[in-house]
């Protein structure tokens, strides 16, 4: 069980996980070897498990990120699905609802490339009855996990327009050259790396390093965050819950609500039958009757449907879509 020490670690160090541990200490009232014994037991015992980053693709090329349902027969599901993991700019790839087994997420540079992977899945896999959703906008913040029962959880501010949102398009194609890369991909094997070793391994002087990550950060291309394993601290189920709503929704009023359930974690924005995709770890059955009595509470929502996944052992999964609102 962890206390109220190792709770607010995780949680500040799933917003940020470079953050200063002395700043940690300062918010605590306490030493900053008091947060390191803490951090360094809380790694021994398995509940955190590396580090990773949260990426922005669109500002590294890729201008949508689509999920692509489609129907293959149950016994080459598990077959199909590691062999389409192994396809260029799959981000990944999980079982679905009996209509539609197999599930994808793609990130596209252009249309053509979409009409190519279904192409690939049609000839090669032989998937039927594909269905293609696009992403408008994600919410991504691990950090709305809650560890423990007492602490109560500060108020995370969507800060975003709707309309604005969906109709934004500038940033993409950021000008990144192969130091900023080579930084990406060696802090979304371990965002924690730090600044003199990742200054030895990419040779270039630690400066360089430090204001390339400080450009990368500022611009939202990259978040730091810490790796957990979410059955050691207790979560058993991972739902998914695709809400459709009336014409008379206002979506900024719907999100806000959803931010301040403890343990949803990720909603999605998309076009199609569902406006929004919203993922939340449970610990019990109880609190998975919970979370969907309060999303029942919005009026405006005219459909629902849920999944059930298992956990991951590892939360969040290497180089996530960062948030963009």
């Amino acid at each position: 069980m962890l206390n109220k020490i190792d709770a607010i670690i995780l949680t500040e160090l799933l917003q940020d996980g470079r953050k200063n541990f002395t700043e940690i200490a300062k918010k605590l009232g306490v030493s900053k070897k008091t947060i390191w014994k803490h951090y360094t037991l809380m790694k021994q015992n398995g509940v955190i498990v590396g580090s990773t980053l949260h990426l922005n693709y669109r500002k590294l090329g890729f201008k949508t990120v689509v999920n692509i349902f489609g129907s293959v027969k149950n016994k080459n599901l598990n077959q199909i699905m590691n062999q389409v993991q192994k396809m260029p700019n799959i981000y990944s790839v999980f079982p679905n609802r009996p209509e539609r087994n197999l599930g994808i997420c793609a990130l596209l540079k252009d249309i053509v490339e979409l009409e190519e992977i279904r192409n690939h899945l049609r000839h090669k896999f032989n998937v039927q009855k594909m269905k293609t959703v696009s992403w408008l906008a994600i919410k991504n913040f691990p950090e709305n996990l809650k560890f423990h029962p007492d602490l109560e959880k500060d108020s995370i501010k969507s800060q975003f327009e709707y309309k604005k949102l969906v109709d934004n398009k500038t940033g993409i194609n950021e000008l990144l050259d192969e130091i900023d890369r080579k930084i990406i991909e060696k802090l979304g094997i371990n965002s924690r790396i730090s600044i003199r070793s990742l200054s030895k391994e990419i040779k270039v002087s630690q400066d360089t390093i430090s204001k390339r990550y400080k450009k990368l950060i500022e611009k939202n291309i990259i978040k730091s965050v810490i790796q957990i394993n979410p059955k050691i601290v207790g979560y058993k189920a991972f739902p998914s819950f695709s809400l459709a709503f009336s014409s008379k929704v206002e979506m900024e009023y719907v999100i806000d609500y959803l931010i301040n359930i403890p343990d949803v974690m990720h909603i999605i924005i998309t076009s199609g039958e569902f406006e929004l995709i919203v993922y939340a770890f449970v610990r019990s059955i109880e609190q998975f009757l919970e979370i969907k009595e309060k999303i029942l509470k919005i009026k405006e929502l005219t459909n629902m449907e849920i999944e059930i996944y298992n956990i991951l052992p590892i939360w969040p999964t290497p180089n996530q879509y960062i948030s963009t609102f």
